[in-house]
């Protein structure tokens, strides 16, 4: 070969070198057996790498059979892929977690096969899992319902309840000295949870009437009671707000009750939550049985809503029509009953003889 067939060779051989260096420095195409190859940069400097028509980017496959590619434009990587010594791709299999370096801190897909659960761990105990029907336990591996907390769970309190939604209810504390937990329903009615009362009942009983006093049931107690066939059972309920300042005895609205008997016994209840405005005030209820009045309960020396229950069994009826009725006041000033929020309840039952 000639000297200038020489420098030629060389000069193109360079010139082809420094082409392809640009190309993949910045963008151009390459082939390689026959098969285009676009690489190029992107404004952030990425390497991207887009094969010919219906190819795909393989990493680590010596075959170069696309075996493992199911669709256009796939990467596919025969290998591991590691990241800081932790393992998250191994021979296709996607890791089924994500963990700390000592390994106690993590997220859990299928801790063991098919399980499908998603566990969160801190600290090496399990804290949270979505279970495969997806119920929600926090503090339990094994929840109920779509959400099951074992253990304490504290609520921030606000002044009043969220904005109504229809079909669903709230819970929650409202901003009080101290406290108080409070549902509302999805018209905004809210209803007080958990009342703690403390007051001291005193019952009097008129020594002439013809009845025994039975024991008052404490706040907070539940009576099931049944009628028999021989007899019969009225309940009334007030649902309407009412109040009592006239400084002496009256009837309560809607808590009348007139039945035929059969002569014999009658068992009185009735429960409310009354309301009243000062710390000396004196909640006052009482029987009045055909304008006779019986037994008197009361709750001294308190301000706030309180719960009154009170019962009475009235022996020795004739057989006739009898009306009972309840009837309250306040000794000091007045005294309310909330039925919208807080009913009322008065029940009369016949007992057999």
């Amino acid at each position: 070969m000639t000297k200038k067939n020489q420098w030629l060779s060389v000069f193109i051989s360079v010139s082809i070198s420094v082409l392809a260096v640009i190309c993949i420095a910045r963008a151009g195409t390459l082939e390689f057996a026959g098969v285009p190859v676009d690489i190029t940069t992107d404004t952030n400097e990425d390497l991207v790498i887009v094969p010919g028509s219906g190819g795909n980017v393989q990493i680590g496959d010596a075959s170069g059979t696309n075996s493992n590619a199911t669709s256009n434009d796939d990467l596919h990587i025969t290998g591991i892929i590691e990241v800081d010594g932790v393992t998250y791709c191994n021979g296709g299999i996607i890791s089924s977690g994500i963990s700390d370096a000592d390994d106690d801190t993590k997220v859990q897909v299928e801790e063991s096969a098919d399980e499908d659960k998603i566990r969160f761990d801190t600290g090496g105990t399990e804290r949270m899992i979505i279970d495969d029907s997806g119920n929600v336990g926090v503090g339990t591996t094994a929840p109920k319902t779509k959400l099951t907390v074992e253990g304490a769970l504290t609520l921030k309190e606000q002044a009043a309840a969220d904005a109504d939604t229809a079909a669903y209810g709230q819970v929650w504390v409202k901003d009080t000295t101290p406290n108080e937990l409070y549902f509302t329903d999805d018209t905004g009615t809210d209803l007080q949870l958990g009342v703690s009362v403390s007051h001291t009942i005193a019952s009097h009983s008129d020594t002439t009437a013809t009845g025994a006093e039975l024991e008052e049931l404490t706040d907070g107690s539940e009576t099931t009671l049944h009628s028999h066939a021989s007899g019969q059972s009225t309940q009334v309920v007030g649902t309407s707000d009412i109040s009592n300042d006239t400084g002496g005895w009256a009837d309560m609205a809607n808590m009348s009750i007139t039945i035929t008997t059969t002569g014999g016994n009658v068992l009185l209840l009735f429960s409310a939550s009354l309301q009243g405005g000062s710390s000396t005030d004196d909640y006052n209820i009482r029987f009045d049985i055909d304008g006779t009045p019986q037994h008197i309960g009361s709750i001294t020396n308190t301000d706030g809503r309180k719960t009154l229950s009170i019962q009475w069994l009235e022996t020795s009826l004739s057989a006739a029509e009898h009306t009972f009725k309840v009837q309250w006041y306040d000794i000091n000033g007045v005294v309310w009953n909330y039925g919208s929020m807080y009913p009322r309840v008065f029940t009369a039952i016949e007992l057999p003889s």
